[in-house]
């Protein structure tokens, strides 16, 4: 596969057509989860915004319901996506979810929020090591 000797040029990975179309939104819009799987962990950019409409690889796995691309996307370790990128109508991708009756996609997209916000939450107050290491007066 083309991409997979390419790994080494990420930047290959986000480089887009003239209506700002990458190969992560072209994978995402046809449901292609292998293809995405592959171009995430190659470190393709989830956040890259179609020219025109404003929508995200994720934005367009929504408007498609291809929940198993959101999934992918989701639990992408290498490639975060933002959750609050907004496209052209001012929708995030759960805003579009909710819009285009795709509750388990909504559900999916709020979970996901809330996971990232509890473990930000986490980091934020461990104070263990701040008490593990006692100072001797």
């Amino acid at each position: 596969m083309f991409l997979a000797t390419q790994a080494s040029k990420a930047w290959y990975l986000d480089r887009a057509n003239y209506d700002g179309v990458t190969v992560l939104h072209l994978a995402c819009m046809r449901g292609l989860e292998k293809l995405t799987k592959s171009l995430l962990s190659l470190g393709a950019n989830a956040n890259v915004q179609l020219l025109e409409h404003r929508k995200t690889p994720l934005h367009l796995a929504v408007e498609k319901g291809r929940t198993n691309i959101v999934d992918a996307i989701l639990n992408s370790n290498v490639s975060a996506a933002d959750l609050n990128l907004r496209d052209a109508d001012d929708l995030t991708a759960l805003g579009l979810a909710l819009a285009s009756g795709e509750q388990h996609i909504a559900d999916a997209l709020l979970k996901s929020t809330y996971r990232s916000a509890l473990e930000g939450s986490k980091a934020a107050n461990d104070f263990s090591g701040f008490f593990s290491r006692r100072r001797r007066l």
